[in-house]
C-alpha cells in the first residue's frame, strides 16, 4: 500500500500556520522511507521529526484500511522520546489545533522515567474523509530486548546520537514488518563519541539499497532563533568560539570524522552484528582487571573471523563479584580457558593476585604475559580490515558487549566516564581500552604478536593454556607477502 502523504501534510501545515524553512523543508518532504535529521543544536530537528510523523499518520488513517495507525516516540530514555510531547508548540499543540485531541486518552505522568501515550480523537474533514483514531506512545531504549512484538507505522526517533546500536536495530527491525508501508523519521545530534548516527548519516547521503536520506538540519534552519539564517550575529560568534569541525558538528548538523581515534578504521555498522557460538569451537576469556573497569569478555575464533560473544564489564569492582557474574552467562559453560593482563599476577598490598582469584574460585588456570602496547593494537587492527574470503571483516562483536563497542567509539558506554579509545598526541592514552586491550592480550597468545594479513584457525592445541612453551612454527609465524 503506497501512501501519498504530502497532499495531506500540506493541508495540515496550512491548518497549523507553519511554514518550514528551506533546510526544514528537504527533510520534511523526502520522500524516502528512512529519514536521517543531522541537527545543530536548536535548529529544528525534533519539531521535524515529530511534524513528519504526525503528518503521515494522519494520511495513513486517511486510507481507511487500517482500524488504528501506531505511532512510536523513541529515545535512549522516556525523557528524550517524550521530548516532543513537553514542547508548548509541538505535538498536543497540534492536535488541539486540528481538533484531534482528547485529554480523557492521555496519560502523562509527572516523572519524566515513566511511558506516556495518547489516543486520538476520530474527526470529519471539511470533504468528508474520516480520521481514524491515531495512538502515539513513548518508548524508552534503556534496555532494547524490549522492543519487540507490536508493529508500529511510523517511527519518530529522537536523539539517535545517544543510541546503542542494538536499539536501532530493532526499530529498523518493527518498520521492516509493515514495509512498504511505515516510515521512520530519526533525529540527532552527532557525538564525537559515538560514531554510529555518523555512519549512518553518512549511507544516507549518497546511494543505498535501505531508502535511507540524510539531511543536516543546522542551528541556523531555526529563523525564529536565528533571523538571519546563515549569517546570523549570534552563528557568527558560535563559529568563532571553536574549531570548524566542532563547529560543524555542533551546529552545522554535519559529522565531523573522530581525529584522535585509536582504531578510526572501526564502523559500528560493519563490525558490531549477532554472532552466536559455533557449538564444538572453544571459547575463550579475555580479562582485564583494571584499576576502575574490570573487562571480562567471551571469544570465539571461527571460520577465519573473531567473535566477541558477550562481556562483564564493571567498575569498581572486586574480583569476587567479576567472577560471580561470569560464572553465571550462559557462555561460562563452554569456556576452555583464557588471558588475563600481567598485571593480573601482581600482588597489590601483599593481597592474592586476580589469576589467583579466578583460579582459587574457578579452576581456571589463565595465561599471563608482558605485551608491548603496540603489538596488542597491531593485533586488533589487522581484524578489523575485510575478508576477501567471506566479504565481511574478521571481527564481529555482539551488540550486548556495549563496554569493547564503547571504547572503539561506536556508542555510548554503560558506565559513568567511559567512552572512546583515544590518542593524546602520538601515545594512546591509558582509559577507555580495558576491554579492546583485554582481546588484544588474546589475539596475541592465539596468533603471535605480529600482524597478520588473515587469521588463521589454530591449527595446533593453545599451548599457552596447558603451560607449555609455544612451538617454533607458532613463535615464528610470519604473514603471507
Amino acid at each position: 500500500m503506497k501512501v501519498v502523504w504530502q497532499d495531506i501534510a500540506s493541508e495540515v501545515l496550512g491548518t497549523l500556520g507553519i511554514t518550514l524553512s528551506v533546510e526544514q523543508a528537504a527533510a520534511f518532504w523526502s520522500p524516502a522511507r528512512i529519514t536521517l535529521i543531522g541537527g545543530g543544536e536548536r535548529g529544528g530537528k525534533t519539531f521535524i521529526s515529530s511534524l513528519k510523523a504526525l503528518c503521515y499518520s494522519i494520511a495513513l488513517s486517511l486510507t481507511g484500511q487500517l482500524p488504528e495507525v501506531l505511532v512510536w516516540f523513541v529515545g535512549a530514555e522516556y525523557k528524550d522520546a517524550r521530548a516532543s510531547w513537553e514542547s508548548p508548540d509541538q505535538l498536543i499543540s497540534w492536535l488541539r489545533k486540528l481538533g484531534m485531541f482528547s485529554r480523557d486518552t492521555l496519560s502523562m505522568p509527572q516523572a519524566r522515567d515513566e511511558p506516556c501515550y495518547l489516543i486520538t480523537r476520530a474527526i470529519t474533514m471539511p470533504d468528508g474523509r474520516r480520521v481514524t483514531p491515531i495512538r502515539f506512545e513513548t518508548v524508552s531504549g534503556h534496555d532494547p530486548r524490549d522492543i519487540g512484538r507490536v508493529e508500529p507505522h511510523v517511527i519518530s526517533g529522537e536523539e539517535l546520537g545517544r543510541w546503542p546500536k542494538e536499539l536501532w536495530d530493532r526499530c529498523y527491525g518493527r518498520l521492516a514488518a509493515n514495509y512498504g508501508t511505515a516510515i521512520g523519521v530519526f533525529s540527532g545530534s552527532f557525538e564525537s563519541d559515538q560514531q554510529m548516527f555518523a555512519e549512518l548519516f553518512d549511507m544516507g547521503a549518497g546511494p543505498n539499497t535501505h531508502d535511507i536520506q540524510s539531511f543536516p538540519m543546522p542551528s541556523w534552519a531555526n529563523r525564529q532563533r536565528y533571523p538571519a539564517g546563515r549569517h546570523d550575529p549570534a552563528i557568527a560568534d558560535l563559529e568563532s568560539s571553536m574549531s570548524p569541525e566542532r563547529f560543524m558538528e555542533r551546529h552545522g548538523g554535519r559529522p565531523a570524522p573522530p581525529t584522535d581515534s585509536v582504531f578510526p578504521e572501526f564502523r559500528t555498522i560493519l563490525h558490531v552484528r549477532q554472532c552466536d557460538m559455533v557449538m564444538g569451537e572453544p571459547v575463550y576469556l579475555a580479562i582485564d582487571p583494571a584499576k576502575y573497569v574490570y573487562a571480562v569478555e567471551f571469544v570465539q575464533p571461527v571460520g577465519g573471523e573473531v567473535h566477541v560473544l558477550d562481556e562483564v564489564y564493571l567498575y569498581q569492582t572486586t574480583h569476587e563479584q567479576v567472577i560471580a557474574e561470569t560464572v553465571n552467562r550462559p557462555l561460562w559453560r563452554y569456556v576452555t580457558g583464557g588471558v588475563i593482563d600481567c598485571a593480573g599476577e601482581r600482588h597489590p598490598f601483599g593481597l592474592m593476585s586476580a589469576a589467583e582469584a579466578w583460579r582459587r574460585d574457578t579452576g581456571l588456570t589463565l595465561s599471563s604475559q608482558y605485551l608491548k602496547l603496540d603489538q596488542t593494537i597491531e593485533r586488533v587492527r589487522s581484524t578489523l580490515s575485510i575478508s576477501p574470503i567471506t566479504h565481511r571483516p574478521r571481527l564481529a562483536i555482539a551488540p550486548t558487549c556495549r563496554g569493547m563497542i564503547a571504547e572503539f567509539g561506536g556508542g555510548p558506554s554503560p558506565i559513568p566516564r567511559g567512552g572512546r579509545w583515544r590518542m593524546q598526541g602520538k601515545t594512546p592514552r591509558t582509559d577507555n581500552c580495558d576491554a579492546v586491550k583485554a582481546l588484544g592480550y588474546l589475539l596475541s597468545h592465539l596468533y603471535g604478536t605480529l600482524r597478520l594479513d588473515f587469521l588463521p584457525e589454530p591449527t595446533e592445541p593453545v599451548t599457552y593454556l596447558t603451560q607449555r612453551p609455544m612451538s617454533h612454527r607458532q613463535a615464528n609465524y610470519r604473514s603471507k607477502p
